[in-house]
């Protein structure tokens, strides 16, 4: 099967969304994850996320809010 750019999937395409999906997309760290999301959202492709994906994604941005408040530390 060949591999093609994120941008030319076709309509209607089913995808394995991985956490680092959404952490990309939602610090603003890679514009074409936010792209994937919005053709998520539109229904334009599905996205599918297991609920371990959810879980790691929700834990990385609570661990990410208790360092920058001071609560917990590094290491």
């Amino acid at each position: 099967m060949a591999v093609d750019a994120v941008p030319n999937l076709p309509e209607g395409s089913f995808l394995f969304l991985d956490s680092n999906i959404f952490i990309y997309a939602l610090t603003g760290q890679s514009t074409q994850c936010r792209h994937l999301l919005e053709r998520c959202s539109r229904e334009d492709v599905t996205g599918l996320a297991p609920f371990e994906t959810v879980n790691e994604v929700t834990h990385r941005f609570m661990i990410a809010e208790a360092l920058s408040k001071g609560l917990i530390t590094a290491g």
